[in-house]
């Protein structure tokens, strides 16, 4: 079966050329949700650049000018599906929602904020919320939510932990469902100049998305090159064969 694969990725608010060239480097990808995307006031090189290799349709969170937010790029059609998250102008510049009708799947793209208080605890009940009311549906949520379990931290502690804890109890991690026994450093999805890390990056799926799941994976090659201090998180899902192009039916690396 042809796969559908999604990659979520923090870029560090970068638009390097070595981060236009990680992105673009692995031509299986179906969707891209980069987190941490912000819109230079030069313009957005990263929007034009994935145009020309393949990626034409987009969906941006609404970011103000040479800040952080949310960003989703696709080789398919999208259409906006801000139904998925309530009150989604709270959000604007957190949170995008998509459906991919190609694949049959509704995707939100989410960057929460780094720092623990109110506007961090309305994000995540937002996306908690649209898991819970969309559960039903084949749905993926995915990004970075900068928050951590104690067992997936190097020092030992987590920050953030409740609504995690809470995201999973109503959704799976999809990357769990492909690893069943992690290494310590392979659980890790940003690492610091210290060397530490832990894991913040995630993809979540409702149960009809975890049936179609096939592979997933933390793709470290993109931190340790160093484009980003953070590791990728691919999920590849199954999809019929008819429902590509066949322009888009490729090998998978």
């Amino acid at each position: 079966m042809q796969p559908f694969r999604i990659l979520s990725w923090n870029i560090r608010a970068s638009m390097t050329p070595r981060v236009l060239d990680a992105v673009c480097a692995d031509p299986a990808v179906d969707l891209l949700v980069l987190s941490e995307y912000r819109v230079p006031k030069a313009g957005d090189l990263v929007a034009e650049r994935l145009r020309t290799h393949g990626w034409p349709h987009a969906a941006h969170a609404s970011i103000p000018v040479r800040q952080k937010g949310v960003a989703i790029f696709s080789r398919h059609p999208l259409r906006p599906a801000p139904h998925l998250v309530a009150q989604t102008h709270r959000f604007a510049q957190w949170i995008v929602s998509v459906q991919v009708p190609l694949a049959d799947l509704a995707v939100i793209g989410a960057y929460v904020p780094f720092a623990d208080g109110p506007e961090k605890d309305a994000v995540w009940g937002a996306l908690i919320d649209a898991a819970a009311r969309n559960r039903e549906m084949a749905l993926v949520i995915a990004g970075d939510f900068n928050s951590c379990l104690p067992h997936e931290a190097d020092s030992g502690r987590g920050y953030t932990v409740e609504p995690l804890q809470r995201m999973r109890r109503v959704v799976t991690d999809l990357w769990e469902t492909s690893v069943r026994a992690p290494t310590p450093r392979d659980q890790i999805t940003w690492e610091g100049p210290n060397g530490k890390g832990n894991r913040i990056d995630f993809a979540f799926g409702t149960p009809s998305v975890v049936r179609r799941v096939l592979h997933a994976e933390h793709r470290h090659a993109l931190r340790h090159g160093k484009a980003s201090d953070h590791s990728g998180v691919i999920v590849d899902l199954s999809l019929s064969p008819t429902m590509l192009p066949t322009r888009a039916r490729r090998a998978v690396p």
